[in-house]
């Protein structure tokens, strides 16, 4: 197992090639471990390494044809058809006693995807619901207390709270965060912006979580109550800190981006700390948004993610916050739509890299071309040109989205 966690260590910093040698060594010494074919084989996909990502999950499968995760993983990459030999072999292996609840998770997502694929929606979303059912029922959450957080947000960062600022915060301009909802277009945005030739794309980073949890933490909460603005020397700190920590991802090129999608709670934090940082907030149908949320078993935890309704209320949240943000920072963030991207790709590049103060690359119109990894659930979708299926998916579940759409602030 030591060769495994290593490889989850190098995967963790970037060092992807690293890791693969790692995990393949895991193997050699110890050939029927699972996990070490699940994490290679998803270290794989996120390269774009599909073929490979396959051989290594079919390879778990043999060893144990109840390693169900290697479904779920398959069809992440997968384009279904009704002849598919995978797809019959999940319908018939869901079908199968003595399957544990976590089996069935994975399954039932799997199917959920390849009936999404060959357009028998019913289906689709009866698997993607008994999925996200038993997923849901594995942890506690309660919506409240996030109602709570977003309005102390909300509170302490004020108006008046941003008066008078010109002079804090550490003046470094590497920093792009992307961010927004899951599955709002922040993987394609990133896979835009890293492109450019002056642009690394570092992914998800936990380095400003990080920093938030080590200064405002209090009873393992978040709590910005201690936060004063007369604090320059700290939050200067907090700043050259994290230009720092993301630098070791790249040290040569003059933006880095943190595409951490829970970033948008922290734009308040970030305008003290890094006053020339960028934000781009992307910005998607809330129906299509959710819809996409609910189709997609994440890696990280994302509590709202499995109940259509807790979704509907926490988007809600986000929406809210993000009005407030946009309200008491007003140039501070490039708003991009994803709907609008996707219609007119050009045009929106340029408004981001404007945003930017990057110069046009033309390396960004085809960013499918790139070839970085690609660590989130837009593993598969970011490596293809622009793509319209999207648009209005949510119209093709529209009687079964009924909860998520009563509650959502339309």
């Amino acid at each position: 197992m030591a060769l495994n966690n290593l490889g989850n260590l190098l995967r963790d910093e970037n060092k992807f090639e690293q890791a693969v040698e790692c995990f393949k060594s895991a193997i050699k010494h110890q050939p029927k471990l699972l996990p070490v074919y699940n994490n290679l084989g998803s270290l794989y996909q996120n390269q774009g390494k599909f073929e490979e990502a396959h051989e290594c999950f079919r390879s778990a499968l043999k060893i144990n044809p109840n390693f169900c995760i290697a479904h779920r993983q398959i069809s992440i990459s997968t384009k279904y058809s009704l002849k598919n030999k995978h797809f019959d072999e999940m319908k018939n292996k869901i079908l199968e006693k003595n399957l544990s609840k976590d089996q069935i998770m994975d399954l039932s997502f799997a199917l959920g995807k390849a009936f999404d694929d060959v357009k028998d929606y019913e289906k689709s979303f009866q698997f993607y619901l008994a999925g996200n059912k038993i997923k849901r029922e594995s942890y506690e959450y309660s919506i409240e207390d996030d109602i709570s957080y977003f309005q102390s947000i909300k509170n302490i960062f004020s108006s008046d709270f941003f008066k008078n600022i010109d002079d804090l915060g550490f003046k470094d301009s590497t920093p792009i965060f992307v961010l927004g909802m899951p599955r709002s277009g922040t993987s394609l945005v990133e896979q835009i912006l890293s492109s450019h030739s002056d642009v690394y794309g570092a992914g998800e980073l936990g380095d400003l979580s990080f920093l938030i949890n080590k200064n405002f933490s209090s009873e393992g909460k978040i709590n910005f109550s201690t936060l004063k603005i007369k604090d320059k020397i700290n939050l200067k700190k907090i700043g050259s800190e994290y230009v720092s920590s993301i630098k070791r991802f790249s040290n040569n090129t003059k933006h880095i981006t943190d595409k951490a999608i829970n970033n948008f709670q922290f734009i308040g934090l970030i305008k003290l700390c890094l006053p020339n940082a960028k934000i781009i907030h992307c910005v998607r149908d809330s129906k299509d948004t959710c819809l996409s949320i609910f189709k997609n078993f994440f890696a990280g935890f994302i509590p709202y993610a499995y109940d259509l309704k807790e979704m509907g209320l926490y988007f809600n949240l986000y929406k809210d916050l993000m009005d407030h943000w946009n309200n008491v920072l007003p140039s501070f963030i490039c708003n991009i739509s994803y709907e609008d991207l996707v219609m007119d790709q050009k045009e929106n590049t340029k408004k981001i890299l404007n945003f930017c103060n990057l110069k046009w690359d033309d390396n960004c119109m085809q960013f499918h071309k790139n070839n970085r990894p690609i660590v989130t659930a837009s593993l598969a979708q970011a490596r293809r040109p622009i793509y319209k299926d999207s648009l209005k998916a949510w119209e093709r579940y529209k009687s079964e989205l009924k909860p998520l759409i009563e509650v959502l602030k339309l």
